[in-house]
Order: structure tokens, then sequence, then C-alpha cells
């Protein structure tokens, strides 16, 4: 409310305050007791459609969100037939994983480039196939799905909810006036988002609003010292799997 405020006081017209106000109220926070809730739907999905057959799990690596994710969802997915890191060497005793169809499981995919990574990484050095992924979120962007589907063929997605991005949020002429409003920041708005999780704020996350970029407004102090200001910091939120945790054998 704090940023708002100020950010509201420098604008001079009514049309660029208006922005502002949609620009916060838009923003969407997921707190831990919803992201329990979805996993919990989310697992019931993956269960039902793959009622008759084992599958496997395979998550970015032990140190990151997915894994993280893997445990909150334990509770309700059928137990896997393996856990698969998807940055670790899976050495040559691998035949058997493409024999059963695998969930790629996560968070959330904003632009899909990490997805792609991971996923090209895994399918290159086992015989799991593209088409015997799906990627189950919590949330994704429609950009993240074009990205992932383009890139490798992947076709099945699962997740509870589309994340909209800027450009789906603003119009174009609207776009134009946020660059204005903040024109030292200059990433791409079809793939910035005003979503995040009480475990993590995401790259995507629109840049002059969190506390990597923030927004430099005329200070009370010095005027010759701009002070930063942003909505969201990352100290608030910290990554939980950032901890030492136990490894978990699939």
């Amino acid at each position: 409310e704090k940023y708002k405020m100020v950010l509201i006081a420098l604008l001079k017209s009514e049309e660029e305050r208006n922005l502002i106000n949609k620009l916060v109220e838009n923003i969407r926070y997921i707190d831990k007791d919803s992201v329990v809730e979805s996993l919990k739907r989310l697992s019931i999905r993956i269960n039902k459609t793959f009622l008759a057959e084992r599958y496997n799990i395979i998550v970015d690596q032990r140190n990151k969100s997915g894994f993280y994710i893997y445990q909150l969802a334990s509770d309700y997915l059928n137990k896997p037939l393996h856990l698969i890191f998807a940055n670790e060497d899976l050495g040559s005793n691998n035949d058997d994983l493409g024999q059963v169809h695998s969930i790629y499981l996560n968070d959330a995919a904003y632009s899909g480039s990490q997805d792609v990574v991971y996923l090209n990484n895994l399918t290159k050095n086992t015989n799991i196939a593209n088409k015997d992924i799906t990627i189950a979120h919590i949330g994704i962007t429609n950009f993240a799905i074009n990205q992932i589907s383009h890139n490798l063929g992947v076709k099945n997605f699962m997740y509870e909810y589309t994340i909209p991005t800027i450009e789906e949020v603003f119009s174009g002429e609207e776009q134009s006036a946020l660059r204005r409003i903040f024109p030292t920041w200059s990433a791409s708005y079809e793939q910035a988002v005003l979503t995040f999780f009480s475990h993590r704020i995401p790259d995507n996350f629109f840049g002059p609003l969190h506390s990597r970029i923030g927004v430099y407004v005329p200070s009370s102090i010095d005027e010759n010292k701009p002070e930063r200001i942003s909505i969201l910091n990352h100290a608030d939120f910290p990554r939980p799997y950032k901890k030492k945790i136990a490894s978990t054998q699939g």
C-alpha cells in the first residue's frame, strides 16, 4: 500500500494513477494452505488418470521448488514407481524408466524455459519419451504451455489454474503507459506475471514491484539520493527448499 501511494503521488495523470491501481489489484498471492489444497486436487486428478498403472514422478532437483512441491503432494499421490531428479546422473541402470508414464511436477511454469531445459536433459539421457510425459503444475501461463509444446512436443498438461501475464492483463496502450512509468525495466511483458507463492517470488514476477529491481523515487531526506521502494521483499518470502533436506528414495 505504501508503494502504491508513493507512486500515485508522483504520477500526474489520472490515467496513470488508475493504471497503478489496476497493477496492484491484479497481484495474486498464493499462501501455503492454498498450495496444499491445489496439490490435493491435482493429485486426485493424477491418480484417477493413471488408476490402472504406476507412474514416475520427475522433479527438477533436490534444492529447488519441484522437490518441495513433491514433498507436500506425497501424502495424496500414489507412490511413484520412481522419483526422478532431472538434473542428476541416472547412470546406466535406467532401462525401465520409459516403460511407464512420467509426471513432471512443480509449482508453476512462467516462461517454460526451465521445464524445457530439465526435460531435454532427461529425455536425452534416458529412454523416457516426450510423448509419455505429463506436465503437472499448480499454475502455468499460456506462454509456457506454447513454449513447452513447441520445444518438447509435450501435449499433456494438468494444472489448477492459468497464470495471466502482464500482456494478458493490460491492453497494448496500457503496456506502453507502464513502460513510460517504469522506463528502466525493459523485460518482456509477455512473460512477466503478478502471481507469487508463499515459498517463492518467481524470477518472472513484474520487476519494478520486487526488491531485486524496485523503483527509485525522490528521497525526503536527500533529493540527490533517490530511495528505492518495492512492494515485495524476497527476504519476507524465504525459500524453504533451500534448507538442507533429507533425500527421498524413489
